[in-house]
């Protein structure tokens, strides 16, 4: 369920990858499930985590398709790997502007899940098994209620500040060099094509 956008973020973000030597998968085959369609990347996260050659990679990031990496200056992540992931099998973003719900704690939008780690696998369990979720909690709800019910996961996860891995009040506020993801999850699609569109343009460039 993608707007017209999806087919410039897809873009961007493959050239990235394809540019610092990553892999890119766009899921077209999610996992059946009655959870709301914008929480699903709960259950495509736990399918690739333990997906045939998910052994070739040591973190997953998922992104949605209303974000784009737009630094393409330098591996950002594997900066934020190395500096911010020892002892963290989970990597998200506060967020401060996010209305989810009654979230406002967290972005979803973007999340690095360290892939050989059962606390990632655990937390991802808990989420998509939990009734509460079901009746309709969104991802970035029950992602606050699992962290707020279960220490040991409280520790394992790494909150980030908003710009480091995604945007906060779903703007853009910054150069890509101090915001590097642009998440506009909270414009409707028309403004979305005409801005990912004007990072593709610019990203064909970068990516040479």
């Amino acid at each position: 369920n993608l707007g017209s956008f999806a087919k410039y973020s897809t873009a961007v973000n493959a050239a990235w990858a394809l540019k610092f030597g990553h892999g890119f998968v766009v899921d077209e085959k999610p996992p059946k499930t009655s959870i709301e369609y914008r929480s699903g990347k709960v259950g495509v996260a736990r399918k690739w985590l333990d997906a045939e050659g998910s052994e070739d990679f040591d973190w997953l990031l998922w992104l949605d398709a209303d974000a784009v990496i737009a630094d393409f200056s330098g591996d950002f992540l594997q900066r934020i790997i190395e500096e911010r992931a020892d002892g963290a099998d989970v990597l998200v973003c506060r967020s401060f502007m996010t209305n989810t719900g009654s979230s406002t704690a967290l972005n979803t939008g973007s999340i690095l899940f360290r892939r050989g780690s059962g606390i990632a696998r655990a937390l991802l369990a808990r989420m998509e098994e939990d009734a509460r979720f079901r009746d309709g909690l969104s991802d970035q709800e029950m992602l606050e209620v699992a962290l707020a019910e279960d220490a040991e996961l409280r520790r394992r996860v790494g909150l980030m500040q908003p710009l480091v891995l995604n945007s906060d009040a779903g703007g853009v506020t910054h150069e890509p060099s101090r915001q590097p993801v642009y998440h506009l999850y909270s414009h409707p699609d028309t403004v979305r094509e005409a801005f990912f569109r004007r990072v593709w343009a610019r990203s064909c460039d970068a990516a040479e």
